[in-house]
């Protein structure tokens, strides 16, 4: 009986650990940036963690993020973009982000344990953004910089 017990046990945690997403950020930075070449300007929102950074400034306010957002859907879609590799982020990593004090404080207070920095190189310049994940293993946007040119 006991045995029986604890296959059943064993069955129900591999069904219960089937349901929760598994973190794959390449993935998810590629399904964010079609979202943003598709204008769904409400998923972005959605997406975004508040506080959110915009290169080195700390945004605390939705409607901030709602215009933002709504503002670079209109500027065009990211052309000719290719993801680099991602780097894992912890909260000594802010100077991979940028050298502000600013930023410095955002990953030290914000910034959650399964994050991500991405280098996206476009035509229309190289943006750094960093994705990190809920207690459900969503995907959110916690930052975004650029574009930077060379």
């Amino acid at each position: 009986m006991k045995k029986i017990c604890f296959l059943l046990f064993i069955f129900m945690l591999a069904g219960a650990c089937s349901t929760i997403p598994v973190i794959n950020p390449q993935k998810d930075m590629e399904f964010i940036l079609s979202a943003f070449n598709e204008k769904q300007t409400d998923f972005l929102i959605t997406q975004t963690a508040i506080p959110f950074l915009i290169d080195s400034e700390i945004i605390l306010q939705k409607s901030d993020i709602v215009y933002y957002w709504e503002s670079m859907v209109q500027i065009g879609p990211l052309e000719g973009y290719k993801i680099g590799p991602l780097t894992k982020l912890n909260t000594e990593d802010s100077y991979l982000y940028s050298d502000s004090l600013e930023v410095k404080l955002f990953f030290q207070k914000y910034l959650p344990k399964q994050a991500y920095l991405a280098v996206i190189e476009s035509y229309q310049g190289m943006f750094h953004m960093i994705i990190a994940y809920d207690k459900n293993n969503m995907p959110h946007i916690f930052g975004i910089r650029g574009p930077e040119h060379e």
